[in-house]
């Protein structure tokens, strides 16, 4: 339901109302006229009454059947046989009378054309009307083109002359162009129209004065007043119009500036109900907001035009200053956030930098959402990289067993503080002697069996070697480190598999010591407590035993074969051992480079102390 109000509907529906009451008394006295001139005069106390019922309630229908019937018994009055004049008196009649009223009535849904027909059709009854169907106030096209069926009365004068004198002429020009211009000035719908009734009076009276054997002056009086009554009752509702259209004018202009008012609140609103927005705008537009908010209570006072255009350039210009200031913090911020983002590229941390905004922002919903997304990405970012300092942290842990402590920050600005207290604690220097320590590792044990595994983790390690290494580079080298030592631990479960399988043929020094020695090296590269710098340090230490337990695992067959000889042929090497002394244990079919293990087995079977010189094996003394 609209604004409109009750007067608002009259004055909208006024020119239908006075059709009505119009068309309903020509048609009243039309059908008067018929039924006494057809000699029925004793019906017109009923059929009036019903012509009008149905007028006030059907005009649009009842206006055109009353003219066509009107209009038939004039052209049956008029004929007088096949003439010209007749002929053209019947076109006049239906053009004037009936065409055009019926498309006035159906493209402008008005009958003022059928007002004029049926006033003219009805003179002199219906004299005094005979300018109310112009003198409404739609538009000057409608109200000239109602006029057009007045002209039907031309026929009169062609009745009486088909040659005009020139004065005639004159006469007749001028009082078509008075009817016309008053028409015309009638339907302009300003206060002054109602002096269209003077042209076309004078029109009327000029083109008339001798057509009619009645009183005209007393005719044209009471015309005049109609149709000033007319014009005058529409003048004032159209009055009445203006003054509330220029009331809602100002109304729309002020609730127009007031929903402007109310989305602005509505959007500083929305920046403190988001604590990023809050955070870094809503201090520094709190006092432009208060303005606004006052500024809203001035224009609810407001009466007229002059105090809306103060009030509102005053909001603009708060509007404006809170848009800058919006624009200045969020540059500034994009910026800040931008070097940080350069400070973590340094230590190898990477997030995405902010585009500043190329359109300047402004104060509504979008920009908003705008603004937001920026904020909410450079809070994905941030806690991006506090994820990436957290792993390092955690690697950290996992490398030396420093327990630094964790970052849970959303602020951007606090990311270079973290880097610091990183490098403060030489992680760096660390990681990078880690680097070395895993280096000397691969590159001292031989792991022929797991050659794939070691090949990867030596390409990773070399790569690191070969460049600085950066504060994002160590949970990578943690994950090295974790497979190296899982890498040399089952290389390590593999060896003691191998030496178990020796040491259950003969429990030699070497092969004892060397099953002891990894055994405590699994033991402390399985252990969960101890950081990865502390497990590859210790292995890195062992590399000289674990370099001879590789050398044992490679001479594994000859091994298992010297065993069997010495086994098989023990008691003879052994007398022969007292009887010189010493043995070459090249003239017993054994490899020279196994002269020490020949030494160990005879000292652990037989207790015999043995010892190696050059390549014999010869009892100690």
């Amino acid at each position: 339901m609209t604004r409109i109000s009750i007067i608002d509907k009259l004055v909208g529906r006024y020119n239908n109302y006075i059709e009505r009451l119009l068309i309903t008394v020509l048609n009243s006295l039309l059908i008067f006229i018929l039924l006494n001139k057809l000699g029925y005069n004793t019906y017109i106390d009923i059929i009036i009454p019903i012509v009008a019922i149905v007028s006030i309630v059907l005009p649009e229908i009842m206006a055109p059947i009353v003219t066509l019937l009107f209009a038939i018994s004039e052209l049956y009055t008029l004929y007088d046989g096949v003439t010209p004049l007749g002929i053209l008196n019947g076109f006049i009649i239906i053009l004037l009378a009936l065409i055009i009223p019926i498309i006035l009535e159906i493209k402008y849904q008005s009958l003022q054309a059928f007002i004029s027909a049926e006033s003219v059709l009805g003179i002199p009854l219906t004299s005094v009307l005979i300018l109310s169907g112009i003198s409404e106030k739609r538009s000057p096209l409608v109200n000239v083109l109602s006029a057009l069926p007045i002209f039907y009365l031309l026929i009169n004068f062609l009745k009486t002359n088909l040659v005009f004198s020139i004065s005639e002429i004159e006469i007749i020009i001028i009082s078509i162009a008075g009817i016309l211009i008053g028409a015309y000035i009638f339907g302009i719908n300003k206060i002054f129209s109602v002096l269209g009734v003077i042209p076309a009076i004078l029109g009327f009276y000029i083109f008339y004065y001798d057509s009619f054997n009645f009183v005209f002056t007393r005719i044209t009086m009471e015309t005049m007043i109609i149709s000033i009554a007319v014009a005058g009752s529409s003048i004032l509702f159209y009055s009445i119009k203006e003054s509330k259209a220029k009331h809602e004018k100002i109304q729309d202009q002020i609730d127009l500036i007031k929903k402007e008012i109310d989305e602005t609140l509505l959007t500083l609103g929305r920046i403190k109900s988001y604590a990023e927005l809050e955070e870094k705008f809503g201090s520094a537009i709190t006092q432009d907001e208060n303005t606004i908010i006052e500024l809203g209570k001035q224009l609810d006072n407001c009466k007229n035009i002059n105090c809306i255009q103060n009030i509102y350039p005053q909001f603009k210009e708060e509007k404006t200053e809170i848009e800058n200031k919006i624009n200045d913090l969020l540059f500034s911020l994009i910026i800040d956030y931008n070097n940080i983002v350069t400070e973590l590229k340094k230590s190898g941390i990477k997030i995405e930098e902010m585009q500043i905004p190329k359109d300047k922002v402004k104060l509504n919903e979008s920009y908003i959402d705008y603004i937001q997304k920026i904020l909410l990405d450079i809070n994905k970012n941030v806690n991006l990289a506090l994820n990436n300092i957290n792993t390092i942290i955690e690697s950290i842990e996992k490398i030396n067993g420093n327990k630094l402590n964790k970052y849970y920050i959303t602020d951007y600005s606090v990311l270079p503080k973290a880097i610091d207290e990183l490098q403060k604690n030489n992680v760096i220097i660390s990681t990078s002697k880690l680097i070395e320590i895993e280096r000397e590792i691969i590159s001292n044990l031989n792991m022929k069996e797991f050659t794939k595994e070691k090949l990867e983790i030596s390409r990773q390690i070399n790569d690191l070697y070969s460049r600085q290494i950066l504060i994002s580079d160590i949970p990578q080298i943690e994950k090295i480190s974790e497979k190296l030592v899982k890498l040399i631990s089952s290389y390590i479960t593999f060896c003691i598999d191998k030496l178990n399988s020796l040491s259950n043929i003969s429990k030699i020094k070497s092969i004892e010591n060397s099953l002891s020695n990894i055994r405590e090296t699994k033991k402390i590269l399985d252990d969960q407590s101890k950081p990865l710098y502390d497990k590859l340090s210790y292995v890195m230490s062992n590399i000289p035993s674990l370099v001879e337990t590789e050398d044992i695992i490679e001479n594994e067959n000859s091994l298992i074969a010297l065993f069997t000889i010495l086994k098989d042929n023990e008691e003879i090497i052994s007398n022969k051992m007292y009887e010189e002394g010493c043995i070459k244990v090249e003239d017993l079919g054994i490899n020279s480079s196994l002269s020490k293990y020949v030494a160990e087995y005879f000292s652990s079977r037989n207790g015999i102390k043995t010892k190696i010189v050059k390549d014999e094996v010869c009892i100690s003394k």
